[in-house]
């Protein structure tokens, strides 16, 4: 497969989520499909694994600002060591089931209780994780091990190709803030009480999916990944595009610190802005998708920092330097057909510090079908360790984390 096929691909799979993340479209079919088998385990029935592949290119906006690049940095005499993706070892995603595990205000096993005390009558100081399952209410957990469910949020999101809520947690795990059809529903943590930020004109019209959202750096608003371009609404309802952002958020990331990351696909291009102005651009090559940002670094997964003429298919996380380009860590799988990449069996959720990302991954089961369990790991990318932290089911890559918040760090 060429380069551009390959490229073409890539674009109409994220042409259909509504917006990887960590990640919908072909994932979701994948989902579907494990989850019916599941079921139709349990009464002894036997199915066959779909992979249902729907696309739709739509053209990348063009690139906007004045082309600035980041300055250039101080000469140095010393050896520079390049990083060679081609030299790092293969690892197996099913063998995190026997990695050590990392203690964490997370419990061994992520699984909601089946009835628990309700947000609006016991709030919480701060939620580390927010849970989703179609046709429940969001469920929230703090980091003491305590659940609660926020009312009324099972149905803001109907009519739609997939109609889940997906929640979007504050990184202080004070605010959850949740993408439905007449707005964005807000819910004070610490209080139970929520209001509406009624969709601006241009984000009003119906859509198939209901957008993806991250809260700005200083969490006063969101990014929004609509399904033609980016826009910021703020918590008084105030909104603009984002320049230059991609359609339903693709190649979008922020970092908490300040800054906000949008990778273009076309130009070969991270662009970087702090308080709505741009402030640098540089050439990033790397193929990606399902990004996170934070402590000055990008991570995403990775479908072709090889060539594939070299050997089988690969993917897996990477990190990169934000400011330089420069990869920093890349921990390759055997990839085929492009279950970890394209359908999005794994996602970097954050950086709990400058060395360590947090994952998401659901490994394919022995038989080389769609995996049931999915792991929250951390993988330090400059020496290759993973470590466990949770697992769950199918429904832990679409929850919503607080990647500051998971490790106490006293």
């Amino acid at each position: 497969m060429t380069q551009d096929l390959a490229e073409l691909l890539e674009r109409a799979s994220r042409q259909v989520e509504p917006a990887a993340g960590p990640t919908r479209g072909a994932g979701a079919a994948w989902r579907s499909a494990a989850r019916m088998r599941s079921r139709r385990r349990a009464v002894g029935g036997t199915v066959a694994a779909v992979l249902l592949v729907v696309g739709a290119v739509t053209a990348l906006q063009e690139r906007s600002g004045d082309g600035a690049s980041d300055p250039v940095g101080p000469p140095t005499t010393a050896p520079v060591e390049t990083f060679d993706p081609e030299a790092q070892p293969l690892w197996e995603p099913r063998d995190l089931a026997d990695r050590p595990r990392r203690e964490s205000v997370l419990p061994a096993r992520l699984a909601p209780p089946r009835t628990m005390p309700s947000l609006s009558e016991a709030p919480l100081t701060r939620a580390v994780l927010a849970w989703t399952e179609q046709g429940q209410d969001i469920r929230l957990l703090d980091d003491t091990g305590d659940w609660r469910t926020v009312p009324e949020t099972a149905g803001l999101v109907h009519g739609t190709l997939h109609d889940l809520v997906r929640p979007a947690l504050a990184y202080d795990g004070t605010m959850l803030a949740m993408a439905g059809n007449d707005g964005i529903t807000v819910v004070d943590v610490r209080t139970g009480d929520r209001r509406l930020v009624v969709w601006p004109g241009p984000l009003a019209k119906p859509s198939d999916t209901a957008p993806r959202l991250w809260w700005t750096p200083e969490q006063d608003g969101w990014l929004v990944g609509h399904w033609r371009t980016t826009w910021v609404v703020r918590l008084d309802g105030s909104a603009e595009k984002l320049p230059g952002g991609g359609p339903y958020g693709t190649g979008l990331s922020v970092d908490p610190a300040g800054e906000v990351l949008s990778v273009s696909w076309r130009d070969r291009t991270l662009t970087r802005w702090r308080a709505g102005e741009r402030t640098a651009e540089i050439d990033f090559p790397h193929q990606g998708e399902r990004y996170a940002a934070g402590h000055g670094l990008v991570a995403f997964t990775s479908g072709s920092l090889t060539p594939r003429w070299k050997g089988p298919a690969l993917s897996g996380p990477v990190v990169a330097d934000a400011a330089t380009g420069e990869l920093l860590g890349y921990a390759p799988i055997k990839d085929n057909p492009a279950y970890y990449s394209d359908n999005g069996m794994l996602s970097a959720r954050g950086f709990l510090d400058e060395r360590t990302v947090l994952l998401c991954v659901t490994p394919k089961d022995p038989q080389g079908w769609y995996g049931e369990t999915t792991y929250l790991v951390t993988w330090e990318f400059a020496t290759g360790r993973f470590t466990r932290i949770s697992a769950g089911g199918l429904e832990l890559q679409d929850a919503s984390i607080a990647p500051g918040l998971v490790v106490d760090p006293s």
